[in-house]
């Protein structure tokens, strides 16, 4: 509802602000934990593992901190939890392969084997945190998945990231990266 009538450009004369840019990632985080909620009610313990991967692939740091959030707040196991955001690693290496793909082909013969390797390693330490830590998912409390609160303070806390950021670049340039 917010969304269309946000402006679609920046709101400020330093050009930091751009509402509508900002609501859209909060939306994502948003659907994210929406969607890890609802696939744990459809698929329980596997829900967690299907919310990582599919998390991962939209934006693997903002599904990481969602899913860490939301597993304390659950309960789950140290383990199960390691294993999921693990998961989000393996579907970044996976999203970035793909993007690869589609829109750098050159690029793919030199970076098709080390990120397949990537990926297989990192596949290979989600089997080792399953097993090594294990333990299944018993009892998983559910609560609300958004809470406008939680909402409203991630937004703030992201346009103070992209403030940050872009004045950081604009002003240290390539060395605000680091």
């Amino acid at each position: 509802m917010v969304y269309p009538v946000l402006p679609n450009r920046f709101v400020d004369r330093w050009q930091l602000l751009s509402p509508r840019q900002a609501w859209l990632t909060v939306i994502v985080i948003a659907g994210i934990g929406f969607l890890n909620y609802v696939l744990l009610k459809l698929y329980g313990a596997r829900g967690l593992y299907l919310g990582g991967f599919l998390g991962g692939s939209i934006n693997s740091s903002a599904a990481a901190v969602e899913i860490a959030r939301s597993m304390a707040i659950r309960q789950v196991p140290a383990g199960v939890a390691v294993a999921v955001l693990r998961l989000t690693v393996v579907a970044m290496f996976v999203r970035n392969l793909v993007i690869l793909i589609l829109f750098a082909r050159t690029a793919v013969a030199s970076a098709a084997a080390p990120m397949s390797a990537m990926i297989l390693l990192a596949l290979v330490f989600v089997r080792f945190s399953r097993r090594a830590f294990g333990s299944p998912l018993s009892d998983i409390r559910l609560e609300s998945p958004v809470s406008v609160s939680r909402v409203l303070t991630f937004a703030l806390f992201f346009l103070l990231i992209q403030i940050v950021s872009t004045l950081s670049q604009r002003h240290l340039g390539e060395a605000s990266f680091l």
